[in-house]
């Protein structure tokens, strides 16, 4: 990522509030601990960037995972302090287009394996259980499209999950 350039993905939280330097490290080491996360030590970017760590358990609900990370950027102003929350969520999107696949492949298997069953049954004459077969195999295709076709929306409703998780915490920090 160059510059000011957004990936897909990325959730970006910007708040200029008014509390002390120790209440906003204590509230953002809060924050870290009830999500698993940790400070990367040798990153070269701005900030503090936060990535998950597996063996560290989680409060709730977990929003930062494996491959995903959260850039905390603190500028100090002369009414506060100016906070920016970035969220990238690579990780995360990785997973949904691997299990798009995994899913889409899996899924129109099964479903040509009952389709050739039922139509290869008719070969012998007709009867109700070639239509059984050839009807899950489509069946299995209808599922397969839908779950497929909405795991996009399952992404999205993720990423307003961190979104508002993010803008709860600066509102906390804005008291």
């Amino acid at each position: 990522m160059a510059g000011n350039e957004l990936e897909r993905g990325d959730i970006v939280v910007h708040r200029s509030v008014t509390v002390d330097e120790d209440e906003l490290l204590d509230e953002l080491t809060a924050f870290a601990v009830s999500h698993g996360l940790q400070v990367r030590r040798h990153d070269d970017g701005q900030g503090m960037l936060f990535v998950r760590k597996s063996e560290m358990p989680v409060q709730g609900k977990e929003l930062i995972r494996t491959g995903d990370t959260l850039r905390v950027i603190l500028t100090p102003t002369p009414s506060g302090t100016d906070i920016v929350l970035l969220a990238s969520m690579e990780g995360l999107h990785k997973r949904g287009d691997d299990w798009k696949q995994g899913r889409a492949v899996r899924g129109f298997v099964l479903s040509a394996f009952f389709a050739t069953a039922g139509v290869a049954g008719m070969t012998n004459g007709l009867s109700f259980g070639d239509f059984v077969m050839t009807g899950l195999g489509a069946w299995f295709a209808m599922r397969t499209v839908t779950a497929v076709r909405g795991e996009g929306d399952d992404r999205r409703e993720f990423e307003h999950d961190v979104a508002d998780e993010l803008e709860m915490f600066c509102d906390r920090l804005d008291r």
